[in-house]
């Protein structure tokens, strides 16, 4: 979701001629840490994981172009494991293509993200339909009547655009709970993919509830469909083998009081003010880290850094301190 700031901030960034893991390399070999990441597209590194070897699968049998297939109940599985299994599933060829279906629908809406406080915001209208970004490793912070975009571990070139409406009227609950309640909470991924205090955010809202009208889908490329299914499954594999490995830094980084710290995410104390922000931009660039070049979108801290890479960061953000680019 590229916009003008963060087209203005990665100007000051210089030619990137490879990446891997969370790092850029420019062509006169300088690397950078990433903590970008594309805003949760690069969350699990760059060239990380088997999306393009299951795309290329696909693309080999002509599946490059938008038709039925099987792949498409294979993602919802998926999804299942990470999200609320009782919200119906619309699949968009890509953000764009998505946010045009919803406005047309309901017109205003607005998007969520549970990693940003009140420095985020999209434009407001009284009773537009809320939009909420479901992030890894965060507590979704839903409610039963929002809609919920997940924000995929993939690259766009790989990716569809994926939206989860309300949760459907379902009937009186019998003891023991539904079967999609069940299907959600069973899978490892969907308590470990979420925050550790996740909680079922339905069981606050008592009483059957309608779903709205959501915008019809549209068929998306089968390779796109089995390269998201791939990453889904790969980020669950790191969800179930530990938290996000960036933790430990992130505390770190909370105490100086340059960013406030929601899991791996980031968000700057200075994020409501342009110029304050951009010289935070350009400090860590110049000590050899990108951060998120749009001050309305998180930072995130790398999974996999060396110590000297921890004690880059960290000394960025001491000095980041020094000049007061905090609260």
């Amino acid at each position: 979701m590229m916009n003008t700031r963060a087209h203005s901030l990665l100007d000051e960034v210089p030619l990137i001629r490879r990446a891997a893991g969370y790092r850029l390399y420019t062509g006169d070999g300088r690397r950078f840490l990433d903590a970008w990441q594309a805003g949760g597209a690069a969350l699990l590194g760059h060239r990380a994981g088997r999306y393009r070897e299951a795309f290329a699968n696909k693309a080999q049998r002509g599946l490059t172009v938008p038709l039925p297939a099987p792949e498409t109940r294979k993602l919802r599985r998926a999804l299942a494991t990470w999200l609320p299994a009782d919200r119906p599933v619309r699949l968009f060829e890509n953000n764009d293509r998505m946010f045009a279906a919803i406005r047309s629908c309901v017109g205003a809406f607005e998007v969520v993200d549970p990693a940003m406080g009140e420095a985020y915001s999209s434009p407001r209208t009284p009773d537009a339909r809320r939009v909420v970004l479901a992030r890894p490793f965060l507590s979704p912070e839903a409610s039963a009547a929002d809609w919920m975009l997940p924000v995929l571990p993939l690259p766009a070139p790989f990716a569809c655009a994926v939206l989860l409406g309300e949760e459907l009227e379902e009937p009186a609950r019998q003891e023991g709970g539904s079967a999609g309640q069940d299907t959600a909470a069973a899978g490892a991924g969907g308590r470990d993919v979420r925050s550790p205090s996740a909680t079922d955010q339905d069981a606050a809202t008592p009483g059957p509830r309608r779903e709205a009208q959501l915008p019809d889908g549209e068929l998306v490329p089968v390779a796109s469909i089995a390269s998201v299914t791939r990453a889904l499954h790969h980020l669950f594999r790191v969800a179930r083998a530990g938290d996000h490995g960036g933790a430990g830094v992130a505390a770190d980084l909370a105490e100086t009081g340059v960013w406030r710290v929601r899991g791996p995410y980031l968000e700057a104390s200075v994020a409501a003010n342009e110029e304050r922000y951009r010289r935070l931009f350009l400090l860590y660039r110049d000590k050899g880290v990108i951060i998120s070049p749009d001050r309305l979108q998180p930072s995130i801290v790398p999974a996999d850094m060396s110590k000297g890479e921890r004690a880059l960061l960290i000394a960025a953000t001491e000095r980041a301190r020094e000049e007061g680019l905090t609260q």
